[in-house]
């Protein structure tokens, strides 16, 4: 009667808890398809390299379409299911190295860096009217984050400039990163590329970071220019733009692996 009673105890025990241990990571976003934490930090990745007109250096996204502002000075939108590029602006073709950074503040409005000219501008895209909102040198890239705008600071690789909307300074944050090249960000974080094309995953708060992705020989440079260059996060995946080939490219891994069950 005693080992029944055992026995019972025991199938119950494993109903209970054994399908848990299987189950892997819950899934609040609605989707069909579970996600699972990335436990190993950090890990490699394959890349899907998707042809685009000219070498971008700069990545964001308008919620449809990932958008690039390329280094003669074009900014194109990127259709991710049919890979079509489609020329959205001219902010002053021929001159290299043009737009440094770029991100889109909502509906036809952005920011981007003009390398040549050290000054962070506000476009609008569909009535051609540009503001500078800060002078700072080689903002080599930049994003918004909850209404602050991170850029790279010149000379000093491990810092980002925060500005707010209007362009006034507000404070340096310290990353611990050598060599930033681009920004990007999820709900959560800041997404970081160096200048030896590994991804890192920062808090914008407080700076702390970590290399997520390690990216090896994906996109070893040629020259200071070369390699990867910009950043977004889209669709719950990371693009990169590589230079030496002319493509955006998409990251296998979904980037809630890396913010899950926290």
């Amino acid at each position: 009667m005693r080992h029944r009673k055992l026995l019972v105890f025991i199938i119950l025990l494993s109903v209970l808890i054994i399908p848990d241990l299987f189950a892997g990571e819950k899934n609040t976003t609605g989707d069909t398809h579970k996600i699972q934490k990335v436990t190993r930090i950090p890990v490699t990745s394959k890349f899907l390299h998707i042809p685009i007109k000219s070498p971008a250096h700069a990545l964001t996204n308008n919620g449809k379409n990932i958008i690039y502002g390329t280094i003669d000075g074009f900014i194109y939108a990127l259709d991710s299911a049919t890979k079509v590029s489609m020329k959205l602006y001219d902010v002053g073709s021929g001159t290299n190295l043009l737009i440094g950074g770029l991100s889109h503040i909502g509906d036809s409005r952005y920011i981007y860096s003009s390398i040549r000219e050290n000054r962070i501008k506000r476009l609008d895209i569909h009535t051609g009217k540009t503001d500078n909102i800060a002078n700072i040198k080689l903002a080599d890239g930049l994003d918004i984050y909850n209404n602050k705008i991170y850029s790279v600071t010149y000379n000093k690789s491990d810092l980002l400039t925060v500005f707010d909307m209007n362009g006034t300074q507000l404070y340096t944050l310290s990353t611990e990163i050598g060599d930033m090249v681009a920004i990007a960000h999820s709900d959560k974080y800041l997404y970081i590329l160096s200048e030896d094309c590994n991804i890192y995953q920062t808090d914008p708060g407080t700076g702390k970071s970590r290399m997520i992705i390690r990216t090896d020989d994906n996109f070893e440079k040629r020259d200071s220019f070369g390699g990867a260059e910009g950043i977004d996060i889209f669709d719950n995946h990371i693009y990169l733009s590589n230079v030496d080939d002319s493509s955006i490219c998409r990251s296998d891994l979904d980037i809630r692996s890396f913010e899950s069950g926290e």
